[in-house]
């Protein structure tokens, strides 16, 4: 058999490789991006040696008089951020990518792995991309009415996130999306089994996934492995719009104590 070296192939490590190899089938694909690191942007934090703050891709910030920047622990087992959010009415503990450098353009996907707090009340969060936040503990998404049309601010221009406030006009988690020549719009989360607002429970593993393009974003929202929610919305950042992941959770009085377990990054290469 021949040694299987790059130079074997035509342009080893892209999609066009990959194809090559028999694989046409799109899931099977968006499997293997990771894979086709000519075409695309993969990165995957397990957060399991390095301390947060000697990580130059992430910032971190805090408000409130107990809250706390995010902290790596190994109280679970494994590596986990711990988000300490203090009660500080509000309280919140944010971590954010250091630079806006993901493309529009290159649709990139933001995905996480957390745990909801003991108390899911006075509770609330933000997670997405974002082209501009002018203070990380201030929320971006103020409200939303009965008709889901959002009230978007603190810098924010351009960019996808799905937010949440129990305490606020956000108490179903909604994703939002705004760009410079699109108006914000909103979408109330729904499970799809119901056709209902989707309901958080305490301490139950979340996995989620915030997806931002020309125009418009998705989401998609497992709890315990089960499907929650899965939602497009039809606005979001312009063209060449530079974009960072932005994850951030608060309350509203009362501490809470949110343990995030991994997060990953896939983007295309569309921008050249």
């Amino acid at each position: 058999m021949p040694n299987p070296t790059p130079r074997r192939v035509a342009q080893a490590g892209s999609l066009r490789h990959a194809r090559s190899s028999g694989t046409t089938d799109p899931r099977a694909l968006a499997l293997m991006t990771p894979l086709m690191f000519r075409d695309y942007y993969s990165a995957v934090w397990n957060f399991d040696n390095e301390a947060i703050a000697n990580d130059d891709f992430w910032s971190l910030a805090n408000i409130g008089a107990g809250a706390a920047d995010p902290v790596l622990s190994t109280a679970l087992g494994l590596g986990t951020v711990i988000f300490t959010t203090g009660g500080g009415n509000p309280g919140v503990s944010t971590l954010h990518g250091t630079a806006a450098i993901f493309q529009s353009a290159d649709n990139p996907v933001l995905y996480i792995r957390y745990r909801q707090p003991a108390a899911v009340t006075a509770f609330r969060f933000e997670i997405g991309w974002t082209n501009v936040v002018t203070t990380k503990t201030t929320q971006c998404v103020s409200a939303l009415t009965a008709a889901a049309v959002p009230t978007v601010g603190n810098g924010l221009t351009d960019g996808v996130v799905f937010a949440m406030d129990t305490t606020f006009t956000l108490a179903t988690p909604a994703l939002v999306g705004v760009g410079t020549s699109t108006a914000a719009a909103g979408v109330k989360a729904v499970n799809p089994l119901t056709t209902t607002a989707i309901s958080l429970t305490a301490a139950k593993w979340v996995d989620l996934y915030v997806g931002a393009y020309v125009g418009g974003g998705f989401v998609e929202m497992y709890q315990d492995d089960a499907l929650l929610c899965r939602h497009t919305v039809e606005s979001g950042p312009d063209t060449a719009i530079a974009m960072f992941p932005y994850i951030s959770f608060g309350d509203s009085g009362t501490s809470q104590v949110v343990h995030l377990r991994k997060v990953a990054i896939i983007a295309e290469e569309n921008t050249r």
